[in-house]
């Protein structure tokens, strides 16, 4: 959690061994990327495991949800099930970025074409990018 508050998230949300963290700039998502990979890997890779990270983008539903004897202030919708997805695909000490991230981005970020995941929910593949830093 540290490394995601670093870079100024709208919203940290942790979950088991998950991390979800909102960004008002897909910079700031990919500088906290790189900063929890690096993180994550020097306290996992002792113990020979991994964790990956992934960055999509796009509008989120933010709100209290539940019930009246339980609620969460979460985030929902599209954007939030795409990531966790391309999450879920990504090896560890990776960083993976949805189509929709590269597209912000541009050239500034040096990227591999990785397969496109076949996503729960998605009538297409989505394609993702292999995120190996900034230009």
């Amino acid at each position: 959690e540290p490394a995601a508050a670093e870079f100024d998230p709208l919203r940290i949300t942790l979950t088991a061994d998950e991390v979800m963290a909102i960004y008002p700039t897909v910079e700031q998502a990919v500088n906290a990327a790189q900063k929890m990979r690096n993180a994550a890997s020097a306290v996992l890779s002792p113990y020979g495991l991994g964790a990956g990270c992934a960055i999509h983008y796009g509008i989120v539903i933010e709100g209290l949800f539940g019930s009246q004897e339980v609620r969460t202030y979460t985030v929902i919708g599209d954007v939030v099930n795409t990531a966790k997805r391309i999450e879920s695909e990504t090896p560890a000490g990776e960083i993976t970025i949805s189509d929709a991230v590269y597209r912000q981005l541009g050239d500034r970020v040096i990227v591999e074409p990785c397969e496109a995941i076949a996503a729960k929910g998605k009538s297409k593949p989505v394609a993702v990018w292999r995120l190996l830093g900034w230009r």
